[in-house]
């Protein structure tokens, strides 16, 4: 979903008509109605923090099918910005504050980011380990960076009218996933070789030194 946000947003940034823009905005928004939701199921798989296997598949799809709903919307042009416009060089998608659908998609973007965060808090509070702390500050404050920043430029500003930068929520995720990606380099992260992460956490534990006879 990320790749196809991103995708359609060289072609929004680089047309030269309005309804250019819009029409690969539409494309694009595939992946920024759809991005919460794989978000949300990535980190409960990763933390397991909600145990239920029956919760955590209502939970995803639920979302899933929220986020689906708005690109069928956008999709469809039953939902869509009531103005297209380019200034300083950026097109803007005005919409109607007073939209349900809008409304509905930032309850739906909320939602989503409170349970993302309420996973990573929680798994926070029952680890000890020093790798674990590690892992959950990679997967945590760049995200953190990533909400903040993508709530400025692409709501926001906006809203405010601020039109001295583009939407570049897809932008602002790139400290996240490279967090992500240096987790699963450096600490092995969703990796398959489980006898040897468990080798590796045992050792890690043992203090006394070891004498390998083979």
């Amino acid at each position: 979903s990320f790749a196809v946000w991103s995708f359609g947003y060289i072609f929004v940034y680089s047309a030269t008509e309005s309804h250019v823009a819009q029409a690969w905005d539409t494309m694009a928004s595939f992946g920024y109605c759809l991005f919460p939701a794989f978000m949300v199921g990535f980190k409960m798989n990763l933390c397991y923090c909600i145990k239920n296997r029956y919760w955590r598949r209502i939970i995803v799809i639920v979302l899933i099918f929220w986020g689906t709903y708005f690109f069928a919307l956008n999709l469809t042009g039953d939902w869509e910005s009531v103005q297209v416009y380019k200034t300083n060089g950026y097109w803007r998608f005005v919409h109607d504050a007073n939209d349900f659908y809008y409304a509905c998609l930032y309850l739906y973007l909320a939602v989503s980011a409170v349970i993302t965060f309420y996973i990573l808090i929680r798994w926070r509070l029952t680890i000890k380990d020093k790798l674990d702390i590690k892992k959950f500050n990679i997967y945590f404050y760049p995200l953190l960076v990533f909400l903040v920043l993508g709530v400025m430029l692409d709501v926001v500003f906006p809203l405010t009218e601020i039109n001295n930068v583009p939407n570049m929520g897809h932008i602002t995720s790139l400290p996240w996933i490279a967090g992500i990606t240096y987790a699963m380099i450096r600490y092995q992260l969703m990796g398959n070789n489980v006898n040897k992460m468990v080798s590796d956490q045992i050792i890690r534990q043992v203090k006394e030194v070891i004498i390998f006879l083979d």
